[in-house]
């Protein structure tokens, strides 16, 4: 059954970006550009680590004018209003500057948690002002204005899901299970959490979550960039399902754990940890492993509170939460059935 539903799904979302890609193409040829967006340019992308996919995605603007996206080996800057685009930078120096990736510690020639996750690739400071850009599981900021470019980590692991602050300073990502931020201007690299292990999943989600309630990452800046709420998936109690990819050639066994009617979910918590490093205070959101889901989870626009949009486990009852961050107090927004 899951693998029927993951090939539907994924001819779907094939399908949906061809469609995409494919209005760019003509709309490109309208527009008579000298560089057309092309299914070619819309594919290639960095070298791994979220270079790819996610690198590819166009990514508008703050200011809504204009979005850049990947072209050939360049990433360029497409203004809508005057159906022009210009270079921003040519991405092989930062490909190349990029870390080789170590192999999987685990061994495992798959990750099947983050297939329908989208982390990582383009991502406009507040300001518009810079472009976080990720190649090869390393970090660069691109500044707008002149095209040059800042590597922000050189490491074997990948950064995954790098995000940076609303005030443009810090940039959070995951490796690992574990998050770090970094501080933009002295390259200063703090661990936010710490004992991440593949069952224990600090910032990153597990495989129903993303699968059945396309939630797509686990941590989120506060609006005043003071910290980062974030779920702590621990799988440990999940059953282990003897899942294969038959997309391939040759299937490939991919066992992960995914609960069953009736067994037991991941546990899961939702914390609250200083950008600068702290320990993590954590929220009452009720029982996960059996009772509830967190759909959804974020700040609240005074950056005092957190929401966490909750829901049971046949899904037929949702209620938003509002819970204080210093004196845990949860209210309900909203309820609905």
């Amino acid at each position: 059954r899951h693998a029927f539903i993951n090939r539907v799904s994924l001819d779907y979302n094939h399908y949906t970006m061809l469609k995409f890609t494919l209005c760019l193409v003509l709309a490109a040829s309208a527009f008579g550009q000298k560089r057309p967006i092309t299914l070619d340019s819309m594919s290639q992308g960095g070298r791994g680590g979220g270079g790819g996919r996610g690198a590819a995605a166009p990514t508008w603007a703050p200011d809504g004018k204009t979005f850049v996206f990947r072209q050939g080996r360049s990433l360029a800057i497409y203004d809508p209003a005057t159906r022009s685009s210009k270079d921003l930078v040519a991405v092989e120096a930062m490909d190349a500057a990029a870390a080789a990736i170590e192999a999987s510690p685990t061994g495992q020639p798959f990750d099947w948690t983050n297939r329908r996750v989208r982390a990582g690739g383009l991502q406009f400071s507040s300001d518009g002002k810079e472009l976080l850009y990720t190649t090869g599981g390393d970090l660069f900021l691109v500044h707008v204005d002149t095209g040059k470019w800042d590597q922000l980590t050189k490491t074997s692991a990948a950064e995954v899901d790098p995000k940076l602050s609303p005030d443009g300073k810090t940039v959070v990502f995951r490796r690992g299970w574990d998050l770090y931020s970094i501080d933009v201007a002295s390259r200063k690299e703090t661990p936010l959490t710490s004992h991440g292990a593949e069952t224990l999943r600090n910032g990153g989600l597990d495989w129903v979550y993303p699968e059945e309630l396309e939630l797509g990452t686990a941590f989120w800046w506060s609006p005043d960039s003071k910290s980062i709420a974030y779920l702590q998936f621990d799988t440990s109690r999940e059953p282990i399902f003897p899942h294969e990819d038959l997309l391939r050639t040759r299937a490939l066994y991919e066992p992960e754990r995914y609960p069953q009617a009736g067994e037991n979910n991941a546990d899961v918590h939702l914390g609250v940890v200083p950008a600068a490093g702290g320990p993590t205070r954590w929220l009452e959101v009720g029982d996960t492993r059996n009772s509830y889901l967190i759909a959804r989870a974020g700040w609240m626009p005074d950056s005092k509170s957190v929401y966490a949009i909750r829901a049971n486990r046949v899904q037929n009852r949702l209620e938003m939460l509002s819970i204080g961050v210093e004196s845990g107090a949860s209210s309900t927004i909203f309820r609905e059935s």
